[in-house]
């Protein structure tokens, strides 16, 4: 059996989803559960490394089981063993060669900013406050579509990547009352490219950077000409999309 779980979970306390030696992370957490539940150790593959300290909503996580398990149970034991800020959403059984990452189309991640001059203690873990300067929505709206296509992301990200071809599908920004939430969507993410266009798209809107300097930007292929990178713990990994015969049952 191959087993596609739907995880969730407030990203602060945790080092990203891999494993690591220096503390939490979201796959030891489930790798002590499914064993004591199982009584045998799985081998857990994700659609997402995920930084530290950034949460999620629609995680995948598979691994295979060579034994039959009522799923609903399953799911009851993982939710009741697992800490308070990760749950189970969904959980069901997919087809031997579906993987979670290399069958992925596209992504959907969010990101939260409190451009207010108090934030909110129920915003705290989940958004990023930025009091320092007033956010223009509608150069924000504009700036966006300058990162909307297929091209070279090379300037979004610290490292170095032999193909940093990636296609962003949309940007949806939303405001209320000096609330935004920023939705990106793309067929692939390089190392905190998310929080590098975020980061970018504040400078926009507050006139730190130029619009007319985007292009320049994206054509130097260069870290330091692009604007911040926002803090992991505005973002939230939405949405995983596949075609549905990626999974399906034969």
């Amino acid at each position: 059996m191959n087993i596609k779980l739907t995880v969730s979970f407030l990203g602060k306390d945790y080092l990203g989803f891999q494993k690591s030696p220096h503390g939490k992370t979201i796959e030891k957490e489930l790798e002590k559960a499914l064993f004591q539940v199982l009584q045998a150790p799985v081998y857990l593959q994700a659609s997402s490394r995920l930084d530290a300290g950034v949460s999620a909503k629609g995680l995948i996580v598979t691994f295979f089981l060579d034994k039959h398990v009522d799923l609903n149970k399953l799911k009851r034991s993982l939710n009741g063993l697992l800490p308070k800020d990760i749950s189970i959403e969904n959980i069901e059984c997919v087809n031997a060669f579906f993987h979670p990452s290399l069958d992925s189309v596209s992504k959907t991640y969010l990101y939260r900013i409190c451009n207010t001059t108090v934030q909110s203690p129920f915003l705290r873990d989940i958004s990023w406050h930025y009091p320092y300067k007033k956010m223009d929505l509608n150069l924000l709206k504009e700036s966006a579509k300058s990162f909307i296509g297929k091209m070279d992301f090379s300037a979004f990200t610290p490292d170095d990547y032999e193909n940093a071809i990636c296609k962003i599908d949309s940007i949806e920004i939303f405001e209320e009352n000096g609330h935004f939430q920023i939705s990106i969507t793309g067929n692939r993410f390089l190392y905190k490219m998310v929080r590098t266009i975020v980061g970018t798209l504040v400078n926009l809107s507050t006139g730190t950077i130029a619009l007319s300097e985007v292009e320049k930007i994206l054509e130097k292929r260069q870290r330091k000409q692009a604007g911040l990178t926002a803090p992991s713990c505005g973002l939230c990994l939405e949405k995983v999309f596949y075609e549905n015969k990626a999974y399906a049952l034969h």
